[in-house]
């Protein structure tokens, strides 16, 4: 018997060797492409505009250490980007899953430095 979390699972796996093999590991390019043909709009924030981000912003170097400790937090930007009435919607849940992640200072995150 296939539960639902089983099946959640399997389509992950063949969407990782999807992106793998198809894409070259291009995970933005297969996004793209699904909201292309699902007719929908997306935003997203990947390593390059975390790391542009950090360091145009607040001088901070992006590591893979960081990268990992802000990654399991990109699921809340749904949310966050549906309940904003802000421009910047971007930097401001940057700055917050970046000052929760411990890559910003109390100071930094506040000011914008």
């Amino acid at each position: 018997m296939t539960t639902d979390s089983t099946r959640i699972l399997t389509r992950a796996g063949k969407l990782h060797t999807i992106i793998a093999v198809e894409y070259e590991g291009d995970t933005t390019a297969a996004l793209l492409d699904l909201a292309t043909i699902g007719d929908i709009a997306v935003n997203y924030l990947d390593r390059t505009w975390f790391a542009s981000y950090l360091n145009e912003d607040h001088g901070v170097q992006l590591t893979d250490e960081g990268r990992a400790e802000i990654a399991w937090r990109l699921d809340g930007y749904d949310e966050h980007v549906c309940g904003y009435t802000e421009p910047n919607v971007q930097k401001d849940f940057a700055e917050q899953i970046c000052a929760q992640a411990g890559l910003l200072g109390e100071d930094q995150a506040a000011s914008g430095e």
